[in-house]
């Protein structure tokens, strides 16, 4: 069921927050006047561009619905209910932006399958489809 595969992404995504490495570190001051040390990265696809507007709408989703369940634990049952209505309605938002986010990565994809992330996504859609038929 695609339920499965979406809440995969939710793990996935809250995951990917957490991964060694991916800590931003502070970028060092430049002289204005100096050229810069790096070129800039080459400009990403427009498929990528769609890709990556969806995941920076997904991933707030994601950490909110995780920051709720685990508030949920520690949570009074009397104040649960509140609590419950408020992880539905984020679930509902994420259940419907999900089939979008699923079609960017699949286009961003096909336009750059070197970008990382972007495989690591179709990959885990492709699995959870696997897993389910």
């Amino acid at each position: 069921m695609r339920v499965a595969c979406y809440l995969k992404l939710l793990l996935i995504a809250a995951l990917a927050g957490n991964r060694p490495g991916t800590a931003q570190e502070p970028l060092p001051v430049q002289n204005p006047a100096a050229p810069p040390a790096v070129a800039p990265p080459a400009a990403a696809t427009p498929q990528e561009a769609a890709f990556a507007a969806n995941f920076a709408k997904w991933k707030p989703l994601v950490a909110e619905l995780g920051k709720i369940q685990t508030e949920f634990q520690t949570t009074a049952p009397n104040d649960r209910p509140a609590l419950i209505q408020k992880y539905e309605g984020l679930r509902k938002q994420a259940m419907e932006l999900a089939p979008v986010l699923r079609k960017s990565a699949e286009d961003a994809y096909q336009a750059n399958p070197v970008n990382k992330e972007v495989a690591e996504l179709v990959f885990e859609f492709f699995v959870s489809d696997f897993e389910e038929e």
